[in-house]
């Protein structure tokens, strides 16, 4: 929990349907509580079986990140509600280590959770999972 005054929500971005509809519930949830959002999106190199040459460039993998980040956000909040605040996170980590690292002081961690079939729909995804497991705040999963 943040010890500050600010009730902050992070929520995890990744442009899937879930992860977009996790963001329009944490940013609902924010004006309710006058809280602050924390949109957090990670990004890693692609694991390639083999590599024959070249430069991995960051800029390459870190601005599609910067782009769907952006994109939600232009979708769901309202530019002129000057109340909301939306602090965005680019970080080059692993999904789980970047929701859990900025969900440490945060009040609630607000993620998506992919629908399956049969089954599977009463089952979260593996990020979704990991994080409920360890975070030290409160996890809300929603469903896209």
């Amino acid at each position: 929990m943040d010890s500050g005054s600010e009730y902050t929500i992070v929520v995890g971005v990744d442009g899937s349907p879930s992860s977009k509809a996790a963001f329009h519930w944490a940013v609902q949830h924010a004006k309710l509580t006058d809280g602050v959002v924390r949109a957090v999106i990670a990004w890693q190199y692609p694991a390639f079986a083999r590599w024959e040459g070249g430069i991995l460039i960051p800029e390459d993998f870190e601005l599609p990140a910067r782009q769907i980040l952006a994109d939600t956000i232009e979708t769901t909040v309202d530019r002129f509600d000057r109340r909301l605040v939306v602090r965005q996170d680019v970080v080059h980590d692993h999904s789980v280590t970047a929701l859990l690292d900025a969900a440490r002081n945060a009040d609630l961690l607000v993620l998506g959770s992919h629908r399956g079939r049969g089954l599977l729909r009463i089952r979260c995804g593996s990020v979704s999972r990991r994080c409920a497991r360890r975070s030290q705040c409160s996890v809300v999963l929603i469903r896209g």
